[in-house]
């Protein structure tokens, strides 16, 4: 059989619509037999000239029909419902047109044959295509890959269909929690409860669970891949549905399932006003452009139709990546790439003076705890001094707009890092309420992890899994916030534009994420992709860093005000820089200077930022830890 339709199915598209419009012919001819016979009762008899000639008529009808309706241009192997519905017009057409020819001639046909007729044309025209369909189909399992899809709404029983026309996956089954759709029949496939899967993964064997949830949210996801995680299925998903509609791609182009896909929340639009505020025509100075957070504002900020954008790194390597990614990007001629170190104050002076941004993003920070907690006096240098210094020159130069890019680490901070990122915010809103500031505003934004950054746990995590294990984890119950890149630099953006002088803005994260479970995520996703539910990596509990929490805050306190944004609130803890802080903001300088690290550590770890060295092993669970939606409420 194999032998016979291979040759067909390769032959040229003339021949196969040659012999699909010869063998309609025939079959409208042996339909129209049939029809007398049922009718009359038997198979000899003679039809007049003026029957043949209406019958004659009518299959010329039909073809001309079926032509203009695009039949004979459907792929039979990847017939759909449509075909049928053009047969069955193109049918009801031949009937109608072969009683009226028959009654016009004078013919002697009697009135039911044209019904009987359409009955039996629809079944030898239609029945035959369906059956070499489904021929093609069962001959040639072997070329498709059994998949289960996951989601019998609309968009799984859009991607069925175009599976089915497929050459590279065979759907086998669907899958929903949707009771009322269970037990039902969607494209020829059973909707099956999700506590089937493994009864039907014994009986298709399939390799492959393919999620067609729509814009589901993150926290169904997160069940799904929770539940199927155990049978080593590779997890795949169908793009969003607006990169679909707006033609960016096709449903059939599916995508692995990503860690980032199931942490953090969905989120929210931006608001237009917001975002180009600052930005729009403006000058606009990206410090630590080179890192994560800097290159993903610098990405924002230049679909944002600046003027300029100068982007300033001490890294020449982060510079060279970052301007490379945007060497093709429509606005590239916009930029001006600076070499330079935010720690030296004629480097980042001149830099301010000569291109006079009216927006500066200061993201140039050390962040990774263990290695400033292992180089204190470096960390301060850089992460403080080099604000002081950055935000001295912006004030100088009467910046309109100086956002600094905080941390949560800084909130009662009980490492270096994160009381450096606190003298920061203090260095800020002391230039703000100097009397020497008649131009800029300043503000700082406190978040927490981005997912995916360089030096963050799923990077990490991923090394560690891609060579087999340990997993690392500090401490059970450690718990951070996450959000994705893009969405954090988004709100940056939107939180910098509200400004209104020395305003701490607070990014509403959503619940904090245990680090442990990120982790048994990733080694369920690793599994789905590899196929292989056994050996996986074994977490370990190596003991919390030296200076490092089991949970992170947010605010001071629960004081905290709401702004146009929905997510972007103000920390409204009493901000006032007291005498000890102004004199330490004063010899900080001199103390980086003179490298007089027991000076520097005293102003940095005292009341002043708040820092403590209490046992992170016995931290309490913080009170304000929660969403921050939830504070005013």
């Amino acid at each position: 059989m194999t032998l016979l339709i291979h040759p067909f199915l390769s032959s040229p598209r003339w021949l196969k619509r040659s012999v699909s419009v010869a063998y309609d012919l025939l079959a409208i001819y042996l339909s129209f037999l049939a029809a007398w016979a049922l009718r009359i009762g038997e198979m000899d008899y003679e039809y007049t000239y003026y029957d043949l000639l209406a019958l004659a008529i009518a299959a010329c009808a039909s073809i001309i029909v079926f032509v203009r309706l695009g039949l004979y241009r459907a792929v039979l192997r990847y017939m759909t419902h449509q075909a049928f519905i053009t047969i069955a017009l193109g049918v009801a057409l031949s009937a109608t047109v072969l009683a009226a020819t028959s009654f016009m001639l004078g013919g002697k046909m009697p009135r039911s044959v044209p019904i009987i007729y359409a009955s039996i044309a629809f079944i030898t025209l239609g029945a035959p295509r369906i059956i070499f369909r489904s021929l093609i189909h069962w001959l040639n399992p072997g070329n498709k890959e059994a998949v289960i899809i996951y989601g019998a709404g609309n968009t799984g029983s859009h991607l069925a269909a175009a599976l089915q026309m497929g050459e590279e996956y065979n759907p086998v089954a669907f899958l929903d929690d949707d009771k009322s759709v269970q037990k039902s029949t969607i494209r020829g496939l059973h909707v099956h409860s999700p506590k089937r899967l493994e009864k039907l993964i014994e009986r298709y064997r399939p390799t492959t669970l393919l999620l067609a949830l729509g814009d589901n949210d993150k926290t169904h996801l997160a069940k799904i891949l929770k539940a199927v995680s155990p049978f080593g299925l590779r997890i795949a998903t169908i793009p969003k549905i607006g990169e679909i509609i707006n033609g960016e791609t096709s449903i059939t182009e599916l995508r692995e399932v990503k860690i980032t896909d199931v942490l953090g929340r969905d989120p929210v639009d931006p608001i237009p006003g917001l975002l180009s505020r600052n930005v729009k025509n403006k000058t606009v100075l990206v410090t630590g452009a080179g890192g994560s957070i800097g290159a993903e504002i610098s990405r924002q900020v230049l679909a944002l139709s600046p003027v300029r954008l100068i982007l300033f790194d001490n890294s020449e390597y982060n510079l060279y990546k970052l301007s490379e990614s945007f060497s093709k990007h429509p606005a590239s001629n916009k930029l001006e790439i600076v070499l330079g170190d935010i720690r030296n104050e004629k480097s980042i002076g001149d830099t301010i003076a000569r291109y006079q941004p009216d927006t500066v993003y200061h993201a140039a920070a050390y962040k990774h705890v263990p290695m400033v907690e292992a180089n204190i006096w470096e960390g301060i240098r850089n992460n403080a001094y080099g604000t002081l210094l950055t935000a001295r020159a912006a004030m100088k130069h009467r910046v309109k707009s100086f956002v600094l890019i905080s941390t949560d680490k800084a909130v009662r901070p009980t490492n270096v890092m994160g009381a450096t990122k606190r003298f920061s915010e203090i260095i800020i809103q002391e230039l703000q309420a100097s009397s020497d500031n008649t131009h800029t505003c300043f503000s700082a934004v406190r978040f927490g992890n981005v997912l995916d950054s360089s030096g963050s746990v799923i990077p990490k995590f991923r090394e560690q899994i891609a060579n087999g294990g340990p997993i690392t984890v500090t401490h059970p119950d450690v718990t951070r916030f996450f959000m994705t890149l893009q969405e954090a630099a988004q709100l940056v953006i939107q939180a910098g534009a509200m400004c209104t002088g020395g305003n701490i803005f607070v990014l509403d994260m959503g619940e904090p994420v245990k680090i442990i479970d990120i982790a048994k995520e990733m080694i369920a996703l690793s599994s789905s992709r590899n196929g292989k539910p056994g050996n996986q990596p074994k977490i370990e509990i190596v003991g919390l860093r030296p200076g490092e929490k089991l949970y992170e805050e947010l605010l001071l306190t629960k004081d905290c005000s709401g702004t146009e944004h929905p997510r972007i609130w103000i920390d409204s803890s009493p901000q006032a820089i007291n005498e000890a802080g102004l004199r330490a903001t004063e010899s900080l300088e001199k103390a980086i200077l003179e490298k007089d690290i027991p000076i520097l550590e005293a102003m940095i770890m005292s009341d002043i930022t708040g820092y403590s060295r209490a046992a992170s092993s016995e931290q309490s669970l913080p009170s304000n830890i929660y969403p921050i939606s939830n504070y005013n409420s």
